[in-house]
């Protein structure tokens, strides 16, 4: 693959990680209105409405981040296998 063909694969990754950080900054932004609607409407005190949303974003925040850290695992691990699996093979070539 060359160097144009490098940064344009890139690029277009960040477009995607873009358009995804724009589409759940979205999300982020209407359930916060609408549980602080949902609380004032209710009678909640604030302190209680943003309690329920540290509680969902900490939720949220640990269901990414173990998404996250699955998908490099299993990349390392794929990897690793694969490294052994040539190294396996030169071996009984030889």
């Amino acid at each position: 693959m060359t160097t144009t063909e490098d940064a344009g694969r890139s690029l277009a990754d960040r477009q995607r990680q873009l358009e995804t950080l724009e589409r759940l900054s979205g999300r982020f932004g209407e359930s916060l209105t609408g549980a602080l609607s949902a609380g004032a409407a209710s009678g909640k005190q604030l302190s209680a409405v943003l309690d329920g949303i540290a509680s969902s974003l900490t939720g949220s925040l640990g269901r990414t981040a173990t998404s996250a850290l699955q998908t490099v695992l299993t990349s390392g691990l794929q990897g690793a296998a694969q490294a052994l699996t040539a190294a396996a093979s030169s071996l009984s070539c030889e």
